[in-house]
């Protein structure tokens, strides 16, 4: 199976989705097409006989939270994918560089936070990493039978000194430890590549996919859907087709343009 989910992020007008929707029509393809809206216009797609995916959903499945979507909510509305841990969000949400000077300190205190029904300990703070954060959306995805697209990549800073695999690994190994592997797959989302036009050489990404398929069936002893997203569009998506152990892509701004979108798909099924 191919993938190719597009991720609108927050662009896009209700009357701009509706003609979205019409321009699209109903495209036979082998290509899983996943469509991620902002979550308000997710019922203008309920008949477009695509999946439907939403961007993000809560961390907190049993705290009232306002401005929060629940994967309840998000299962309601007939969605059945989530992305998780885009790169943008770790950037702007979270300072992703102070993260993952976090990291080691948070492995400890994942357990606790989780696991636990001790009320001092569920107002404890949620967000001192994004790790503890993304665990808890993937469980609360997982539990509400929905698919998981879970983000990881390196900064242009990490690409630069050489740490690229420590950093694939740790992304990978301090999320999926603490979750169920069911339903998840991995987008691959370099993020100095995020909406820059910059994609890093085949080569390159064929190396990082290679070594994210070895790290997961080294520590987990399966195989997982990989995507790549990152500046991906209709004028390369045949090029990175061609990269082994891929099995789709994340695209965001070339999946407002409803021409590039039908592009893409004819590319990938060639």
């Amino acid at each position: 199976m191919k993938y190719l989910v597009c991720n609108f992020k927050n662009k896009l007008l209700k009357d701009e989705i509706i003609k979205y929707n019409t321009s699209l029509g109903n495209i036979e393809t082998k290509v899983k097409l996943v469509l991620c809206p902002p979550s308000i216009y997710l019922s203008l797609f309920d008949k477009c006989g695509y999946e439907l995916g939403v961007q993000d959903i809560s961390s907190f499945s049993d705290r009232t939270i306002t401005g929060e979507i629940e994967a309840s909510q998000v299962k309601s509305l007939g969605a059945t994918y989530v992305i998780i841990g885009h790169s943008e969000r770790r950037i702007y949400k979270y300072d992703y560089l102070v993260v993952n000077d976090k990291l080691d300190d948070c492995v400890e205190l994942v357990n606790d936070i989780i696991h636990s029904s001790d009320d001092t300990k569920k107002n404890q703070d949620y967000l001192v990493s994004s790790n503890i954060d993304f665990i808890n959306k993937i469980n609360n995805a997982i539990e509400n039978n929905l698919n998981v697209i879970y983000c990881i990549g390196e900064t242009l800073s990490e690409k630069e000194n050489g740490s690229t695999f420590e950093i694939l690994e740790k992304e990978i190994s301090e999320v999926l430890n603490n979750v169920e592997l069911k339903n998840i797959m991995i987008a691959y989302e370099p993020v100095w590549a995020i909406g820059t036009g910059k994609v890093p050489e085949v080569s390159e990404i064929n190396e990082n996919i290679s070594f994210i398929n070895d790290i997961i069936y080294e520590k987990y002893e399966t195989k997982l859907d990989i995507l790549y997203g990152g500046s991906v569009n209709d004028e390369n998506i045949e090029e990175l087709s061609s990269i082994k152990g891929l099995t789709g892509f994340l695209v965001g701004g070339s999946s407002l343009d409803v021409n590039k979108v039908k592009n893409m798909i004819l590319e990938m099924e060639k």
